[in-house]
């Protein structure tokens, strides 16, 4: 064989198993240049190959997380069931967290007290009608 002959490349045969690679390398972030080098693939086998698994593996994964998170969220025997339903419930089911301040009647007259009642009362009145009013 003569240093001019050129020996090609075998053709790239995509399996299953290279698509949950990829899958996983896009939920990662990697770009397609580096899947490319990582399967020493060319840009256009990607992109015939692996181009729908490559753009939809992000969503995949945040599926994949999100029910686990769910599963464990409504499994009160779980672990970390607290910690994963209030995630969840602020996440999507509108929770917040509010900081409550504790006081006695030491603390401030009477008076004083009914003001911030009456003050957190429009606060909170005014975000919800907020919530209502689509934007």
């Amino acid at each position: 064989m003569t240093s001019q002959e050129i020996i090609p490349r075998p053709q790239h045969i995509p399996t299953e198993e290279s698509r949950t690679y990829v899958r996983r390398m896009a939920a990662c972030g990697l770009d397609p240049d580096q899947i490319c080098d990582i399967l020493s693939i060319t840009l256009e086998e990607f992109e015939q190959y692996y181009r729908h698994v490559y753009q939809t593996g992000t969503s995949q994964m945040v599926v994949a997380v999100g029910s686990e998170v769910i599963k464990a969220a409504i499994d009160s025997k779980h672990p970390q069931f607290f910690q994963c339903a209030s995630f969840v419930l602020r996440a999507r089911g509108g929770w917040r967290d509010i900081r409550a301040v504790e006081t006695t009647q030491k603390d401030l007259p009477e008076e004083q007290k009914q003001k911030l009642i009456d003050q957190l009362t429009e606060r909170i009145l005014a975000e919800k009608a907020k919530e209502k009013v689509p934007a």
